[in-house]
């Protein structure tokens, strides 16, 4: 996952809104969206080479989304893989606080990584690049693959057109959908575009989650090939138990 856009607490009736977008080797293997046969109560896309995700929801409600941090020099590989972390909460019972003391404990095992959890009203936020696990403050905020402080033009970018989004119609999934299919390029040192069309690399799938006060989950993801075509879509609703 290379961009995460989040409303927390932005909108009356939802108090988050999560969109994002996938970048990954078209070659990765991955399954769609759903519930794991393994884990039936885990919503997800899945890393078929891994095991892990980069986005999902349980039945509870909770979420987590991880995106990569980027950094030439890091090393190609690591002990543990980083779709680990978000399938390692939504799979556990630990709060998000202890879970995150956790992964901060062995944070020198992952490539770099943001790290968003929401539970019971509340997100949080750990990269183990700057070793401090916080408190999302309501209002609109993005992540990419550098510091929160470095803002890509793409995040920027993507923070005004959803907070257009959320200000018009919330409830509007294709609006949500339209602001990731973004591919303007802005210069090399202001961050690739926000959504990457190419042959090898590219946008992989479009994610939107809302999560209402009533506890309604709607879910939906979007897959895209290598010619940023769309090859499948599914969409979820429940109610958080």
């Amino acid at each position: 996952m290379c961009l995460i856009l989040l409303g927390v607490e932005a909108h009356p009736r939802y108090p988050l809104i999560m969109v994002a977008n996938r970048d990954e080797f078209h070659a990765r293997p991955t399954r769609p969206a759903g519930f794991w046969p393994d884990q039936p109560h885990i919503l997800a896309g899945r890393d078929e080479r891994a095991g892990g995700t980069w986005m999902g929801v349980d039945r509870a409600g909770r979420v987590a989304a991880l995106t990569n941090f980027r950094n030439p020099d890091a090393p190609d590989s690591a002990p543990r893989s980083r779709g680990d972390l978000p399938a390692g909460f939504l799979g556990g019972k630990q709060s998000a606080a202890a879970y995150l003391e956790q992964v901060a404990k062995r944070r020198d095992e992952y490539l770099g990584f943001h790290l968003l959890l929401w539970e019971h009203g509340r997100c949080r936020h750990y990269s183990n690049r700057q070793d401090e696990a916080q408190c999302v403050a309501p209002g609109v905020h993005g992540i990419s693959n550098e510091h929160l402080a470095s803002a890509w033009h793409k995040v920027r970018a993507g923070r005004r057109a959803l907070r257009r989004a959320i200000a018009c119609s919330a409830d509007d999934n294709e609006a949500l959908f339209e602001l990731l299919r973004d591919e303007f390029e802005p210069d090399a040192a202001d961050g690739p575009p926000m959504f990457i069309r190419g042959d090898a690399y590219g946008t992989r799938s479009s994610t939107v989650l809302r999560i209402d006060r009533q506890g309604l989950v709607d879910f939906e993801e979007r897959r895209f090939d290598a010619a940023a075509q769309r090859t499948g879509r599914t969409r979820f609703r429940f109610r958080a138990a």
